[in-house]
């Protein structure tokens, strides 16, 4: 495959994104698809990626993974990418229609994404904040350290 992009080197390293489940996984999703999680990890590899996670609970209280996606960046596009073509070209669209809240972590690139897919293909859906990334964020938007935070969290 060659590129022709003239803002991209030709020597440029270029992620786009990659998205992957496990047999399994899905299946546990389509058991329990009532609740879903979604978590964005950032700094936790080399190559300054992040992975979006997809997760629910089984009837056992068990967080299961089922999706997992690789992301350049945390912008809106890959949020759009990921909402609207990913979840429902890996996973049925009619399992979604089971989903009644969708949790994610506060980022408003990530939720805007996610209401307009909710609406889209998550009918019976509402949205939901993790109130530890808001209070998380909401202190280190506010310049108070990481180590205020971390002694914080200790007691």
């Amino acid at each position: 495959m060659t590129r022709s992009n003239p803002l991209v080197s030709p020597n440029a390293r270029v992620m786009i994104a990659c998205a992957f489940e496990t047999k399994q996984a899905t299946h546990n999703f389509k058991l329990f698809p009532e609740v879903i999680h979604a978590d964005v990890t950032s700094d936790t590899n080399n190559t300054g990626n992040h992975m979006l996670t997809f997760s629910c609970n089984t009837s056992e209280g068990k967080q299961v993974i089922f999706l997992k996606v690789w992301l350049p960046n945390q912008k809106k596009s890959s949020f759009r990418w990921v909402f609207k073509f990913v979840l429902t070209s890996m996973i049925p669209p009619e399992c979604f229609k089971r989903t009644c809240l969708v949790m994610v972590d506060g980022d408003q690139q990530h939720h805007d994404q996610l209401v307009i897919s909710m609406l889209e293909f998550m009918p019976n859906a509402i949205d939901g904040t993790c109130a530890w990334h808001l209070i998380n964020q909401g202190l280190i938007k506010r310049s108070l350290s990481k180590g205020f935070i971390k002694d914080l969290a200790k007691q």
